[in-house]
């Protein structure tokens, strides 16, 4: 299945189905989009509600008036680094020379943030706080619903090598309460009226945190500052490989999958532990030596608790 980029104006109007891709750091939802400057075409995250567009170039945050967005209804991310990108990437543009860009997002001071992947230069750029920052942790955007036809780019390469990988660490898909939900979600535990609940993860307040997702009661919630906080968007995990491992006390197996982090960049793991007669997932917080769990509207803490990790 191709991707589709309609072109539009920060001005609007915009498209239904365009496809989210992070949180500003005020809250503010960002989409995916791609813009042309300075002879390249670049990925571009899109704000609706501030009217404005950004791409990171030569050092700079950006704005552009004039973008396409893109528009798609299974697309899923997958975590990268150095430049890699994985099966099937969306490209988002590329450089006057021909080198492709791919479109990716990373955490950054608060927010979830579009931006470009340059494998020539190992990293993500970001378009953020008027700077184009580089950040080598980073998601792309895989469409693994179309035919992957592998080629090497005409441009000289220079020695640089592109990696293509399949990561064993799942991918995330962007889901609202009202669904309609994928197949091949992670189980992460049961409720106490034994309704299966599934690996999730939310924005809230600048962090994004490990969630449950309860399917067939369209429901997901976070915890946070000592509640449990409904949340209507939020994305699931899927297919990969995993195994949970007991820990304690804050501490997580060197093999546990980060599933989050706070605003100050603390990395946040799934967590899941037996209470009040559920196995309810939640969110391992290292400096505060324990795991919270969301439950009955609180937020609870406990000390021993399994953590998900990559088999």
């Amino acid at each position: 299945m191709a991707t589709t980029w309609i072109p539009t104006s920060v001005h609007g109007p915009y498209p239904s189905h365009m496809v989210p891709g992070g949180v500003d750091s005020d809250g503010a939802q960002i989409f995916v989009g791609r813009a042309h400057h300075g002879g390249d075409l670049l990925p571009a995250k899109v704000i609706p509600d501030k009217t404005a567009a950004y791409v990171a170039y030569g050092g700079q945050e950006t704005l552009v008036e004039h973008v396409e967005v893109l528009v798609h209804k299974q697309l899923i991310w997958d975590t990268a680094s150095s430049g890699q990108v994985p099966l099937g990437a969306v490209v988002g543009g590329h450089t006057s020379d021909g080198e492709m860009l791919y479109v990716g997002r990373a955490y950054h001071e608060g927010s979830q943030t579009i931006g470009k992947v340059q494998c020539s230069h190992n990293c993500i750029y970001i378009p953020y706080g008027g700077a184009e920052v580089s950040v080598p942790t980073y998601e792309v955007l895989p469409d693994l619903g179309r035919d992957i036809d592998l080629h090497f780019p005409s441009y000289d390469t220079r020695h640089v090598i592109i990696v293509i990988i399949m990561s064993g660490a799942g991918c995330w898909q962007h889901c609202n309460v009202n669904g309609p939900f994928p197949p091949n979600m992670v189980r992460a535990g049961v409720d106490s009226d034994g309704e299966v609940i599934y690996v999730g993860r939310a924005f809230h307040e600048g962090d994004m945190v490990p969630a449950k997702v309860i399917p067939t009661k369209n429901v997901a919630f976070v915890c946070h500052g000592g509640e449990e906080v409904l949340k209507e968007d939020f994305e699931v995990l899927r297919y990969g490989a995993f195994v949970w491992e007991y820990s304690s006390n804050g501490s997580v197996p060197e093999t546990a999958m980060k599933i989050g982090q706070t605003m100050d960049g603390e990395p946040l793991y799934m967590g899941r532990a037996i209470y009040s007669g559920s196995q309810t997932p939640g969110k391992v917080h290292p400096s505060h030596g324990c795991c919270y769990l969301p439950f009955d509207g609180a937020e609870v803490s406990v000390t021993d608790y399994e953590v998900l990790c990559i088999r």
